[in-house]
């Protein structure tokens, strides 16, 4: 199961249910295409970028890593919710 925060640009953001054991973070995928993703940590302070298996583009990226930082404490609460 993948419960999805949101989307931004033509990107799904979402977390895998099994991994409430990592620290907080999301997975960003080109709709439809889940399984190539980019994972970014998320802290109240910042956004840290895992791995970019999806190949966003570095445009993109930072749009991404923006967008989330600006809904950081939506997101901790998004996890939380789901692993708590």
């Amino acid at each position: 199961m993948s419960p999805r925060y949101s989307y931004f640009l033509d990107y799904a953001i979402f977390i895998y249910s099994n991994e409430g054991d990592e620290p907080i973070h999301v997975h960003v995928a080109k709709t439809g295409s889940p399984q190539n993703n980019s994972k970014f940590w998320v802290r109240s302070d910042s956004i840290e970028i895992a791995h970019n298996q999806a190949r966003i583009p570095a445009h993109r990226i930072k749009k991404i890593e923006t967008y989330l930082a600006l809904n950081a404490e939506h997101i901790i609460a998004f996890w939380k919710s789901h692993f708590e």
